[in-house]
């Protein structure tokens, strides 16, 4: 429940800022050159003023901008997206006709990027600083720097024109009638060729979440390790000290290797700063001048 007020109030305070994009979307058009009546006239090779006067009126673009403004924004709330003089039909219609393959394509170029990124995080992370892990995150990068056009025309150029082995473009093939089975498997062999363009960007994205969540991850602390480090530490210290400096330098051994068990004892960070604290104490500097 609390998620669902969450995200009520989250669209909530997304409204102004939608309503602001719509007004500047709309003003922006106004500074252009022409209008739709324009355009469609350039479409039909021309046409005299009367039926360019009549258009304008049809649409209402004969209006001032102001009424034209609240006409859009009340077509909006109506959920009246207009009429498409290209298609003739409703642009609401339009919408809906290509709505169902919008839908499949996103899922399953979702799909293949989540399950793939996943994997080769995976593989990276386990393979850390090996050459699959220098593959892999070349690759990502790639992915996630070139733009998806770049990709959608190499591939078009690569797999339909000189290999020929996935069409352009299209949903199915309209040529052949195809039922059941083979039906299924046109419309996904028509969605190779999109999935893999749109949905290298997104494995190039889970594919470098991935392998930092598990590259985060702490290993846990051997606390036998850390113990015998402590008293290793203290036992040196100790032994080497002087008899006058021993109960003053007792405890700084061991403070130090607390603050270093924060790692794990075998890694090549503690030894080394292990090494470096023994070089450093005011005991080992006295154990130096005493053998010379």
């Amino acid at each position: 429940m609390r998620i669902l007020a969450l995200a009520g109030r989250r669209l909530a305070a997304s409204i102004p800022t939608l309503v602001l994009i719509l007004i500047g979307v709309f003003l922006l058009l106004q500074f252009a050159p022409g209008d739709t009546v324009d355009a469609m006239m350039a479409q039909m090779g021309g046409g005299d003023a009367a039926t360019a006067r009549e258009l304008r009126r049809f649409y209402g673009l004969d209006l001032s901008v102001p009424v034209q403004l609240g006409n859009y924004l009340w077509h909006l709330v109506r959920l009246d997206l207009g009429f498409s003089s290209i298609y003739g039909k409703p642009v609401a219609s339009v919408i809906l006709e290509r709505l169902p393959p919008t839908i499949l394509l996103m899922t399953a170029s979702l799909s293949f990027a989540f399950f793939f990124g996943i994997v080769f995080g995976v593989i990276a992370a386990r393979q850390f600083n090996k050459w699959p892990d220098t593959l892999i995150s070349t690759l990502g990068l790639i992915f996630y720097a070139t733009p998806s056009f770049w990709f959608g025309l190499m591939a078009i150029v690569t797999f339909s024109i000189y290999l020929q082995w996935l069409p352009a473009g299209g949903f199915e093939d309209i040529g052949t009638v195809r039922t059941g089975l083979w039906h299924v498997l046109d419309i996904a062999r028509h969605l190779i060729l999109p999935c893999l363009t749109l949905g290298l960007i997104f494995l190039a994205i889970y594919l470098r979440i991935m392998r930092a969540s598990m590259l985060g991850v702490e290993m846990p602390v051997d606390e036998t390790n850390t113990t015998a480090s402590i008293f290793d530490v203290s036992r040196f210290a100790a032994s080497s000290a002087p008899a006058t400096t021993r109960s003053k330098s007792a405890h700084a051994p061991a403070t130090y290797a607390l603050v270093r068990s924060f790692q794990p004892c075998g890694s090549s960070n503690h030894r080394s700063g292990t090494a470096k604290y023994r070089r450093s104490t005011p005991v080992a500097a006295n154990t130096r001048e005493r053998r010379s």
